[in-house]
């Protein structure tokens, strides 16, 4: 595990860090300025930013070491791969939010939001970002063998849209639950979204893992001449 993510991670830092803190910086940077950092419009953003942070993972676009060639190609295990691959993205999620920590510090203390809030927020962006990383890494390497084309994006489109129409479902989408835990008049807490979303992402991991559980056999197979 420790050298799944230790790969990807360094393959991040030589090849893409300057790209995505400049994403994340101009980003929130850009929208802070037009909305005086308006708390919905700079924690929407940040959302949508882990949204493409955690798609560019989940499609291996940082990474020279792919899931499918680790698990056929060397010695070590499935769950280990997969478990190198969602802690590669959940300490990248951490890098991106520490960088853009002090716009978010004063997006709070200007608007009075609590830290309570703040905290149960940036958890949240950690859990959807991780999930939409697993929603591209399953459409990558168990839904279909090639490992291109969107079919990540309509998982994560699905998982929005179902989300936002349905309403028992509402409470687990990502900004409708930011807008009500910002929403001072509400009183109300990120708890269940961030657990169930949670929930979510163990069962995206799992259903990952257990194609590829004996190793050789089962889950996509592996052509080594591509």
């Amino acid at each position: 595990m420790i050298l799944v993510f230790w790969s990807d991670l360094k393959d991040w830092y030589r090849r893409f860090s300057t790209r995505s803190f400049t994403y994340f910086l101009g980003a929130l940077g850009i929208i802070g300025a037009f909305t005086n950092l308006q708390p919905q419009a700079v924690f929407g953003v940040l959302m949508v930013l882990g949204f493409w942070l955690g798609l560019a993972c989940g499609k291996e676009t940082f990474s020279s070491s792919r899931l499918q060639p680790l698990i056929f190609s060397t010695k070590l295990k499935p769950v280990s791969v997969v478990a190198g691959k969602v802690v590669f993205v959940l300490l990248l999620g951490i890098i991106h939010i520490l960088l853009v920590l002090p716009l978010l510090l004063l997006t709070v203390l200007y608007w009075g939001v609590s830290f309570c809030v703040l905290i149960q927020i940036l958890v949240l962006v950690e859990v959807i970002t991780a999930l939409v990383s697993a929603f591209a890494l399953m459409a990558a390497n168990v839904l279909t063998s090639t490992g291109d084309g969107f079919l990540g994006e309509f998982m994560l489109g699905g998982y929005l849209l179902l989300t936002a129409v349905f309403q028992e479902l509402k409470r687990i989408n990502p900004f409708y639950s930011v807008l009500q835990v910002l929403n001072p008049e509400l009183q109300v807490d990120l708890g269940y979204a961030i657990l169930l979303n949670f929930l979510l992402l163990l069962g995206s991991l799992i259903a990952i893992w257990v194609p590829y559980r004996t190793g050789t056999e089962g889950g996509m197979r592996y052509d080594q001449n591509t």
